[in-house]
């Protein structure tokens, strides 16, 4: 991809205001965005398991010789781009936590899976800790005691 974050969170905002064509067509690139067979990176976080995650990423690597270095998939010692965008509505059936995360790292010599689905946790625990659940207010009315 040749995008820039910027223009990547750009594009994710205008499709969740149903605005990339036409209502219809944000609707089925986001439902498309779900389908993916199984959670990778960024969405693979032990942390969003009970959220619905609207994701797509992808990398690109390029290895040169270099001594005591193994050029290995998803580990280019040139390039070693991951990117990953996620939309994230947590927990999935309430959506009381609504964010989108775009992802673009280039970290060297190392599969880099695992970051992002590091920073996936930490994103998702810091945006938990600034917006806590609200806390159920008691009930106002009083209990009845049985009679007796």
């Amino acid at each position: 991809s040749r995008a820039s974050a910027d223009e990547l969170m750009k594009f994710l905002v205008r499709m969740e205001q149903g605005r990339v064509v036409d209502p219809f067509s944000s609707r089925l690139l986001k439902r498309l965005m779900y389908v993916t067979e199984r959670r990778i990176r960024y969405a693979s976080s032990p942390t969003l398991a009970g959220a619905a995650v609207y994701f797509k990423s992808g990398s690109l690597y390029k290895c040169e010789a270099e001594v005591d270095f193994k050029c290995g998939k998803y580990k280019g010692n040139v390039k070693n781009l991951m990117h990953s965008v996620a939309i994230v509505e947590a927990p999935a059936a309430e959506r009381r936590l609504y964010y989108i995360v775009v992802l673009m790292s280039n970290v060297l010599r190392k599969n880099s899976a695992n970051d992002h689905q590091a920073l996936a946790t930490a994103i998702h625990r810091l945006i938990e800790a600034r917006h806590p659940a609200p806390v159920p207010e008691p009930s106002a009315t009083p209990a009845i005691a049985p009679e007796s």
